[in-house]
């Protein structure tokens, strides 16, 4: 009995001296407005705090992810994050050949001083996400009609 206790808190010492920070299990969906899944991406939590380490998780295809810092799935650090969604490229798209893909969600949310998005990690939680559309694409400047040159007397 002795052995064990002293096993296990040898176990316990020698886990607690990795210098890895404790997490908390976050996981949610990645939803557009109208409650359709995002079906694929990435989602970036960022501390507040300079030091402490980021997460990140993959969307799967009916919009669920959860967050990993060290590992897949581990979990985020405890504090204050702001969060980003980075969409995934439709399959099998070639940027050479077709350019940049089409934006599914408004663009904001890809960048951290954007997104607008922030979350406050303090013990196991859900968070959710719902996304904004693209914008429409701003339209082409009409162009003006091709002179035909020369000066018109009346």
């Amino acid at each position: 009995m002795k052995r064990t206790a002293l096993a296990l808190l040898g176990v316990l010492v020698l886990g607690g001296c990795s210098g890895q920070e404790s997490t908390c299990e976050v996981t949610g969906k990645v939803t557009m407005q109208d409650g359709t899944p995002l079906t694929g991406g990435t989602v970036v939590f960022q501390p507040d705090t300079q030091g402490k380490p980021g997460a990140k998780g993959q969307i799967q295809s009916d919009g669920t992810y959860s967050m990993g810092t060290y590992e897949p799935e581990d979990g985020v650090v405890v504090g204050t994050h702001r969060v980003l969604v980075v969409p995934q490229p439709p399959q099998n798209w070639d940027v050479d050949k077709q350019g940049v893909p089409p934006d599914v969600f408004d663009p904001k949310y890809r960048n951290m001083d954007t997104s607008g998005l922030t979350c406050d990690v303090k013990d196991d939680m859900t968070y959710d996400i719902k996304l904004d559309p693209a914008p429409p694409p701003a339209p082409e400047p009409k162009k003006k009609p091709k002179s035909k040159g020369g000066i018109r007397f009346r």
